[in-house]
């Protein structure tokens, strides 16, 4: 017994890939994420001293001796338009969407107030807004170099130094919910413990939280 088929269906599907980790790096060009990355995970993402030396976010594992592993990528150099698909804008920040913590990296060479943070908060709110009610960790990295010292003391160690601070952040930083603040050199491995310790603990944390109140 045989019958005449019917007419097929088609449809066209636009696949969208999102990176899962746990942790997003995320920094303007050239702050020291792919460093980071390479100091505390075994990934060997690309490092040069220019913008976008990174076209792709990279992955990394946070290995810890009891067997915990943390996924970290390094979402690539978000700058100003972002949001707008300005430079390789929504290519990047799509990725930041799956993560459960997010660092932000600046530059403590730069003389720039809040060393540019404020652009990456307007990017990631613009973009989308529930991304900056997750927990977040504020990184100045580049501590071992010149000038780095003084914008530390300038505008991150009063933050750094109280709990209390953290509560009351300064208008431009308001909108981030930080879990803390720490000077690292990336390139010197300076703090990389320290900072490893504090991932876990926001991490799983979170983690937590959001399994029971699933």
């Amino acid at each position: 017994f045989a019958s005449r088929g019917l007419t097929g269906e088609q449809c066209r599907l636009e696949l969208e890939l999102k990176q899962l980790a746990q942790v997003g790096l995320v920094g303007a060009p050239n702050v020291g994420k792919s460093t980071l990355l390479r100091a505390i995970t075994r990934a060997n993402p690309a490092v040069a001293d220019y913008a976008f030396t990174t076209l792709r976010p990279g992955i990394g594992v946070l290995e810890f001796e009891d067997g915990l592993q943390i996924r970290i990528a390094d979402i690539p150099g978000l700058i100003e338009g972002a949001s707008l698909d300005r430079g390789l804008g929504l290519t990047f920040l799509r990725h930041v969407e799956r993560t459960r913590l997010l660092l932000f990296i600046v530059d403590l060479t730069s003389d720039e107030p809040w060393c540019g943070l404020e652009t990456l908060i307007r990017e990631l709110t613009t973009y989308k807004a529930d991304l900056l009610q997750r927990p977040a960790l504020l990184i100045g990295n580049k501590a071992d170099a010149p000038g780095a010292k003084r914008n530390w003391n300038r505008w991150w160690q009063p933050l750094a130094a109280s709990k209390a601070a953290l509560a009351d952040l300064p208008q431009e930083l308001a909108p981030l919910q930080l879990g803390g603040v720490m000077a690292i050199s990336a390139l010197e491995q300076k703090n990389i413990e320290q900072l490893a310790r504090q991932i876990r603990q926001l991490v799983t944390t979170t983690t937590t939280t959001t399994s029971s109140e699933s």
